[in-house]
């Protein structure tokens, strides 16, 4: 008996998606067709075939996540075994030259996100006897290299739950992972230690390396091959992600490729659940006499028939300009919080969507846990070329994965006010403490300017308020802007009102105060007017 194995190739193209498209949909209806053909080639007179067989392993699952109708048409007619991860048809003493299958689907999708309510311990405490076939190591997810051992352990360092620790190595995984179609040949997929070592590949391989580094420490996952939506190409390409299992939960899906961490979207058309992405999803077999079968492959075609409801999550977003009214070339930081408002984990990608200056580093994951507050920032740049004696204005407005959006705007100018990549960089720096520092969260700075503008010759005052909303006495407490600093203490609830003199030749336009137990910044954005150049003639 002969026999033929095809694999299916993942080629679907990506970019960082989240322009309105179908991704963001909570429900879809799909319609597929699975087809394939075989020629029988008969040499010489005395050629017969006995049978000739087709197993389907590729073919959609129903789940809580997709509901599914079909049609299965065979010519000529074959006998039919249909289980529920395969379809076996076999065609007995075949007298024609072609034989044909064709599967219509329809495909009712959810977004698959299963929420998880409380933290799950990492390490899995759970007997995993069941989940052995998740563990081991297969031709693809080479999960005994020294190498991937090593950078597992690395990422798990210190991580007691096990959603922060699987978020935080897919994440490493889409961050340095480029993707790429260079590897791509018609019968190869690389293996996760070479993708490690080359730091590129298609989504089959990113996601055999991110199931390696789990199954290094020892964390049942797998491969999900299928059918997904993206908009390089305007329609569905063959895809493939991964399940993990987390005790208590199941299995939750994560695809590295879409940056969908903890969730895949209703695009997501789920065929297979497989422990290595080399093993066939369709095979033939026949047994015969000087007869040649040679097979067409599996053509897949989706489309989408229904739309559901745009999928929200329920979240606060906050912007925050930390300088404005800058100069030509300024770099403008920028501070994104966000709260998670439900009783689960929520993995969020927050971006960019609109800058007036094209950013490179755009897209930030996150995993907040339940109620959890996070905060976040971007370097966003003002146009080089500004006229002299205009006001400009443009909209900054960041995005995340569940259709949430919040904007604010910038204001800049031609002027000598220039705020450099490296100041931004050492003013977020200064923020970044405050998260460090937790007791910060306790202590509100406001500082104010006497005016909003001022020329270049003028000076001011600056105003700041410092109140202790926490439980703790502060002492030692430094209040400084730029080289003038005042020493304070401050006690539970108290409230304290600092002044400090301004010039707009001042090094830096921020408020801080700082010791052992806090570090908090009051930032200021005085508008500066270069002196007007008259000249008065007196007739």
């Amino acid at each position: 008996m002969k026999k033929i194995l095809i694999l299916i190739l993942f080629l679907v193209l990506l970019s960082y998606v989240n322009a309105q498209d179908y991704n963001d949909y909570e429900s879809l209806k799909i319609n597929t067709e699975i087809s394939s053909n075989l020629i029988l080639n008969k040499q010489g007179s005395d050629s017969r075939i006995d049978y000739v067989y087709a197993n389907l392993t590729f073919f959609p699952e129903e789940n809580e996540f997709q509901k599914i109708s079909y049609n299965l048409i065979t010519e000529p007619k074959a006998n039919e075994n249909i289980g529920k991860d395969y379809i076996y048809l076999k065609w007995d003493k075949p007298s024609e030259n072609e034989l044909k299958f064709k599967i219509n689907l329809e495909e009712n999708t959810k977004t698959n996100f299963k929420h998880i309510t409380s933290k799950v311990k990492f390490p899995i405490e759970e007997n995993l006897d069941n989940f052995k076939p998740y563990l081991i190591e297969t031709e693809t997810v080479t999960s005994k290299d020294p190498n991937i051992i090593k950078k597992a352990n690395e990422l798990a360092q210190g991580e007691d739950d096990l959603f922060v620790l699987v978020h935080k190595i897919a994440s490493w995984t889409k961050q340095n992972i480029n993707y790429s179609l260079e590897t791509l040949t018609a019968e190869v997929s690389q293996n996760a230690s070479w993708v490690l070592e080359n730091k590129f590949g298609v989504c089959d391989e990113l996601t055999s390396l991110f199931v390696a580094m789990l199954r290094a420490l020892n964390i049942p996952a797998r491969l999900v091959t299928g059918q997904s939506y993206t908009n390089v190409i305007n329609g569905f390409g063959n895809h493939a992600w991964a399940e993990v299992y987390f005790p208590s939960y199941g299995w939750i899906a994560f695809d590295p490729t879409y940056g969908q961490l903890g969730y895949v979207d209703s695009t997501h058309v789920k065929m297979k659940i497989s422990q290595d992405v080399k093993e066939p999803d369709i095979n033939y077999g026949w047994l015969s006499n000087n007869v040649d079968v040679t097979s067409s492959g599996l053509d897949i075609k989706s489309d989408i028939i229904q739309l559901g409801n745009l999928y929200k999550e329920n979240i606060e977003l906050k912007l925050e300009l930390l300088k404005n009214d800058l100069g030509p070339g300024s770099y403008v930081p920028v501070k994104v919080t966000v709260k998670n408002l439900n009783n689960y984990y929520l993995p969020l990608s927050v971006y960019i969507s609109k800058t007036p200056v094209k950013v490179e580093d755009f897209s930030r994951e996150l995993l907040l846990k339940p109620n959890e507050e996070k905060v976040t920032f971007f370097i966003v740049k003002v146009p080089k070329n500004l006229e002299e004696g205009f006001i400009y204005t443009s909209e900054i407005s960041i995005k995340d994965n569940f259709n949430n959006n919040v904007s604010g705007i910038l204001h800049f100018t031609y002027n000598d006010n220039i705020f450099t990549f490296g100041e931004a960089q050492n003013l977020i720096n200064e923020l970044k403490k405050e998260e460090e520092k937790v007791y910060s969260r306790n202590i509100e700075l406001k500082c104010n300017l006497d005016k909003t503008y001022y020329y270049e010759y003028e000076s001011g005052k600056i105003n700041c308020n410092i109140i202790n909303k926490g439980n703790t006495n502060l002492e030692n407490l430094n209040i400084c802007y730029n080289k003038e600093c005042k020493m304070i203490n401050l006690n539970i609830v108290e409230t304290k009102t600092l002044e400090f003199k301004f010039n707009p030749n001042d090094k830096e336009f921020l408020v801080r105060a700082y010791n052992n137990d806090i570090n908090k910044v009051s930032i200021l954005n005085p508008g500066i007017l270069k002196t007007p150049n008259l000249t008065l003639d007196i007739l």
